[in-house]
């Protein structure tokens, strides 16, 4: 992948540069307009790109901008900070509409700063015309990354892959698993209901909004639903849910016991998983690859672990806390609730991981035992898809070698339940 690299249009990825740079500009405008209706005129000539003076700005709005500083806070004594964060300030669109403006602002800034003249001039090859990116396992999933650039983080948005194009007479094919981690997910856990449900074919967050809240669920449960479908296995708590919803804390600690309350399976074999993780001081990821996962720190965490018990063996009159100093607690609670997410995660993102680098193998000899090296070219491994470049005449046959390669690799791993792979054929990258 790195030798053959991708193809990018210049002409293509310059049009939508300039499109962002005269968006991000108007919006800009757009918000400085407001301003001045407003009667905030001491704003006029605010820099936008500053999260110093925005965060004045808001609040004077009254915008919220407080949240949880998670490496301050520990247990129930919670350390606030302030942020102007997009993620964040997104829950008060429907309250604050200048916010919709602001958003859009950093939206399109983004593009334009990051995805612009200078990404052509960093990362294309001058004589191929291609990005060849290094491409690397990351550490604690063992999932395939890549650097100069990241192709993680490049925009879904359609208008930015349609610069990434084939040469003439070769087209591409673009397979990617359907809902790969849920499937995953399931499997590994053995969750009963979540198997059926996707066995059957049914949608999975349609399935838990209608169990979680009634027949009459609507498109706001949907999203709930969705988002804790992929948001708990990976340690979602009801402060996260709580903010990214702008509900109470005790409404989200309702909803999330709903969850569990529908998928019962994930109740018995979380907490199994993640107590043997910090027990051992590492998670297998699956018996197929074997490969383990490390705690990081966990020699920090076991002497916290120590010193804290230590003192609590002291004779205090009921008074040891008081002795424990606090970097201990927070030390101990910040790796062990680490550990505990991280070992049900790892198990998911790693076993895909595996997964998708055992089907790039199958592809590879497939490509191989037809000889096609100079007709079928792997270009870019993104996630969880594929983009395999060929000559368009061969399109028919990649289409069916991509799909049962990641079918049957993702067999390998998964013994319950089938993932569907779907490959396209296009002139362009899709998905």
């Amino acid at each position: 992948m790195e030798y053959n690299g991708i193809y990018l249009n210049p002409e293509k990825w310059m049009k939508l540069y300039h499109k962002n740079v005269a968006s991000k500009n108007w919006y800009s405008y757009l918000m400085k307009e407001w301003l001045m209706e407003n009667d905030l005129e001491r704003f006029r000539d605010i820099n936008f790109s500053s999260s110093k003076q925005v965060l004045e700005l808001f609040k004077i709005l009254k915008i919220p901008t407080k949240v949880k500083d998670k490496l301050k806070s520990i247990g129930k004594d919670i350390i606030y900070k302030d942020t102007v964060g997009k993620a964040h300030v997104s829950r008060y669109i429907k309250k604050f509409p200048f916010l919709k403006l602001y958003i859009n602002f950093k939206t399109y800034q983004k593009a334009s700063t990051a995805f612009g003249e200078q990404f052509l001039i960093k990362f294309q090859n001058p004589v191929t015309g291609r990005i060849h990116s290094s491409f690397y396992p990351i550490l604690a999933t063992g999932r395939i990354s890549s650097s100069r650039p990241n192709n993680q983080q490049l925009p879904r948005g359609a208008e930015v892959r349609a610069a990434f194009e084939p040469k003439d007479g070769w087209s591409f094919v673009c397979t990617d698993y359907s809902s790969q981690e849920l499937y995953v997910m399931a499997d590994v856990f053995n969750e009963p209901q979540m198997l059926d449900t996707l066995a059957r074919g049914e949608d999975l967050h349609n399935f838990a909004a209608k169990n979680m809240f009634g027949e009459n669920y609507n498109r706001g449960h949907r999203t709930k639903a969705k988002s804790l479908n992929y948001g708990i296995p990976y340690g979602m708590s009801k402060f996260k849910l709580a903010g990214d919803f702008n509900i109470s804390e005790s409404e989200a600690d309702s909803i999330i016991n709903s969850w569990f309350g529908v998928f019962t399976g994930f109740k018995a074999t979380f907490p199994t998983v993640q107590k043997k993780a910090v027990a051992d001081g590492y998670v297998r990821v699956n018996t197929v690859s074997n490969r383990i996962c490390l705690n990081d720190q966990n020699e920090l965490y076991e002497f916290a672990k120590k010193e804290i018990s230590r003192l609590k063996r002291l004779k205090t009159n009921g008074k040891e806390d008081k002795l424990i100093p606090r970097k201990y607690w927070s030390t101990y609670f910040s790796l062990k609730s680490r550990f505990e997410r991280k070992a049900v995660n790892s198990k998911i993102q790693g076993t895909a991981a595996d997964m998708g680098k055992l089907a790039g193998i199958y592809m590879l000899n497939w490509i191989k035992s037809k000889n096609y090296q100079s007709k079928v070219k792997i270009i870019l491994f993104v996630h969880d898809e594929y983009i395999v470049s060929c000559v368009t005449s061969l399109t028919a046959e990649v289409e069916i070698a991509a799909q049962k390669s990641m079918e049957e690799a993702a067999a390998a791993f998964c013994k319950k339940i089938q993932i569907p792979a779907i490959p396209e054929v296009a002139r362009h990258w899709v998905h």
